[in-house]
């Protein structure tokens, strides 16, 4: 490195040198993302949802991974989802929406379990999965 003419130039090339350092060490900037449920599911038509929350660098959209599991039946007592959810740019949160389907049949309540996947994208926060419960409205003997 040469030799610095001055105080100031002194300091401006250490503070570059030390951005650079720091951008080196730490990398790109952390996103986590986390799931809650929000609205719980209800036949004959109460919709349910989940809310994504991502933390840290906002300012670009952001596609989340996720897998769905639970008791009830994709195609049979909720519209199937697409496993992949989109932050807008400069979003902190995006939503799952849920879509009941009904049916005539006596059921137990079931549940829908959303698991965001993990990807080089983003870091799982805490909750990584959530649950909603659904509710029928048909009476009757299971049995």
């Amino acid at each position: 490195m040469a030799k610095c003419a001055g105080y100031w130039q002194c300091f401006l090339r250490l503070s570059l040198l030390a951005l650079l350092i720091h951008v080196a060490a730490w990398g790109d900037p952390v996103i986590a993302v986390s799931i809650s449920a929000v609205t719980q599911l209800a036949e004959p038509s109460t919709n349910g949802s989940f809310t994504l929350t991502r933390t840290g660098d906002t300012s670009a959209e952001l596609v989340v991974l996720y897998t769905v599991g639970g008791t009830a039946i994709a195609g049979v007592d909720y519209t199937a989802l697409t496993g992949t959810v989109t932050f807008a740019a400069t979003e902190a949160t995006a939503t799952v929406t849920i879509a009941v389907l009904d049916d005539d049949l006596a059921e137990d309540p079931e549940t829908i379990i959303v698991t965001l996947t993990a990807d080089a994208a983003y870091t799982l926060g805490t909750p990584s999965n959530s649950t909603l419960t659904l509710t029928g409205d048909d009476s009757g003997s299971l049995w």
